[in-house]
């Protein structure tokens, strides 16, 4: 696990898939895996400055059912806990991913929405700020590991920690 000493925008450009959503309880410390063991979910990072993210829980953990006519009001609610959804313009600031939302399936998310980033070998790891959880109402931080989508060659270099550059890959 290293901290970024410096990210770059086009660090994290281009679509990264879901590894994992671990959600720390801060009141009691617990660690639980709010989306579930196998969750399933994209965010991607356009050169443009635009970000959209879409996270479902695992599949044990969603309705059967296909339709919303088809499912109760407990299933209904069950379906709005197992997704999260928004997008909006990010900038870089340090070892910051900043979230500016604009649009969201929780209206209160609209705003900025900071992640602190790190690497974990060529995963990125997203770190929720400390905060009321919008669905469950507790105290919590939220780390989201992500992989690069696509060719290994593109994915963005680990970063020197020497010497606070970041090394381009090389293609032969």
């Amino acid at each position: 696990m290293s901290a970024l000493p410096s990210l770059r925008p086009s660090d994290v450009h281009g679509v990264w898939k879901l590894v994992s959503v671990q959600q720390k309880n801060l009141d009691t410390g617990e660690l639980v895996p709010v989306h579930g063991l196998e969750p399933s979910g994209y965010i991607h990072y356009d050169p443009s400055g635009r970000m959209l993210v879409v996270i479902t829980s695992d599949p044990s953990m969603r309705p059967d059912k296909s339709t919303i006519p088809a499912m109760s009001e407990a299933e209904q609610a069950q379906c709005f806990r197992t997704v999260a959804a928004y997008g909006g313009t990010f900038s870089i600031d340090g070892d910051q991913v900043l979230h500016e939302v604009d649009i969201a399936w929780i209206p209160g998310w609209f705003g900025p929405q900071d992640r602190r980033a790190e690497w974990r070998g060529s995963q990125l790891v997203l770190h929720t700020e400390p905060g009321t959880n919008a669905i469950y109402g507790k105290r919590t931080t939220t780390e989201l590991v992500w992989e690069k989508v696509g060719d290994p060659v593109n994915r963005p270099p680990e970063p020197n920690l020497d010497n606070h550059t970041t090394d381009l890959p090389v293609q032969i």
